[in-house]
């Protein structure tokens, strides 16, 4: 249930580059969270938004194009390993998308996976919590999908929180 921003300085791509490039996000990222690109309730809850944007380098206009890419995700969700992966995958995507049109310098891509904390996540008027994302994507019992959760969100603090190694 990834919330996707995509911010594309006008007339970077074409209005079919553009389609193209969302859903491919949208895709890894219905994947990164393991469900099925395919499956119609996943994408349901998948939503990405398309911004155009005049970008500035240092004050100044960027004289190539500048992107930006926010994807917002229930805390606990995503390991950091896997953050690298969506890092990494998101920004290949969005180079290929400019088709050769610019040299190929990741440099002008930045990709901001934001875990969205516990209790913040809000959807049809309500909190949603890592409970029932666990149980939207795995099934299963309240039970099993609050030990989950929990689990979850203790290796995903215990990983944020952690020393950096010496």
């Amino acid at each position: 249930m990834p919330m996707i921003d995509v911010f594309v300085p006008e007339g970077a791509l074409t209005q079919q580059a553009e389609q193209d490039l969302i859903n491919k996000i949208t895709r890894a990222m219905i994947r990164f969270e393991g469900l099925d690109p395919d499956d119609p309730e996943a994408q349901a809850v998948t939503w990405a938004f398309l911004h155009h944007a005049a970008v500035f380098v240092g004050g100044t206009p960027a004289t190539a194009p500048h992107y930006r890419v926010l994807v917002c995700l229930p805390e606990g969700l995503v390991t950091n390993a896997r953050v690298q992966e969506v890092v990494t995958a998101i920004t290949d995507m969005v180079l290929a998308a400019e088709q050769g049109a610019w040299d190929r310098d990741p440099s002008r891509v930045w990709v901001l996976p934001l875990d969205v904390p516990e209790g913040r996540w809000g959807a049809g008027g309500r909190i949603v919590d890592l409970r029932e994302v666990v149980l939207f994507a795995r099934g299963g019992d309240e039970r099993t999908a609050n030990r989950v959760a929990r689990e979850w969100l203790s290796a995903s603090r215990s990983e944020r929180y952690a020393a950096p190694p010496a």
